[in-house]
């Protein structure tokens, strides 16, 4: 899912096993094949560490480029991005209690497309339902809280798979294949580090 601020769902990717890697799901999403189109010169949109490096994708240091202070600071201000985006599908998945396991045998082509077209039904409603409700305090409302507690648990199991990846050495999914573009999704981290610390008052060792 790519969601905004605001927590409306912009892109999605359905038809996946779940067992799938999330980058894998990210190409087939229309963000990812059309981004050129989609995003403007100096547009850009955030992911976790999980999804390739990219000038228009930018995601957080990983081992052993994380352990430096500078860029570990950088990672803790990024996170709030990431939390932001943790409360989007939070707020998804607790106003759906549908979506906490779909109750169906998905075992042929039929069963997969009438789950896809489920998800894709939620996902309208949920932004239509964002469009029309009033104000409401989120952090009050009892979807949004009880997603945000699902996802918790979510990300809590993903970041212990990441980890024990990345102590396993094993490659990162961006660092296959076009090297170009990972290293100018790196100068563009870099250039959005240094903007940062500008913000903050500080300098980076460069």
């Amino acid at each position: 899912l790519v969601t905004t601020p605001d927590l409306r769902i912009v892109d999605f990717a359905v038809g996946l096993p779940g067992s799938q890697h999330d980058a894998s799901a990210w190409e087939e999403t229309h963000l990812f094949k059309e981004h050129d189109k989609l995003l403007g010169k100096d547009e850009f949109v955030w992911a976790d560490s999980a999804y390739p490096l990219r000038i228009w994708c930018q995601s957080p240091y990983k081992r052993p480029e994380k352990d430096l202070p500078e860029n570990t600071e950088f990672n803790y201000h990024v996170s709030a991005v990431r939390i932001r985006s943790e409360h989007g599908v939070g707020y998804f998945k607790g106003r759906w209690s549908s979506l906490r396991g779909l109750r169906l045998r998905i075992d042929n082509r039929k069963s997969l497309q009438f789950a896809s077209l489920w998800i894709i039904v939620c996902i309208i409603l949920h932004n239509f339902a964002l469009e029309h409700e009033d104000d409401i305090d989120h952090s009050s409302d009892v979807f949004f809280r009880r997603g945000n507690q699902i996802v918790h648990g979510e990300i809590s199991d993903k970041e212990a798979e990441q980890i024990a990846h990345e102590m396993a050495g094993g490659t990162n999914v961006e660092e296959e294949g076009d090297e170009i573009g990972l290293l100018e999704g790196k100068l563009k981290r870099e250039e959005l580090k240094q903007l940062l610390f500008e913000y903050l008052g500080r300098t980076t060792s460069d």
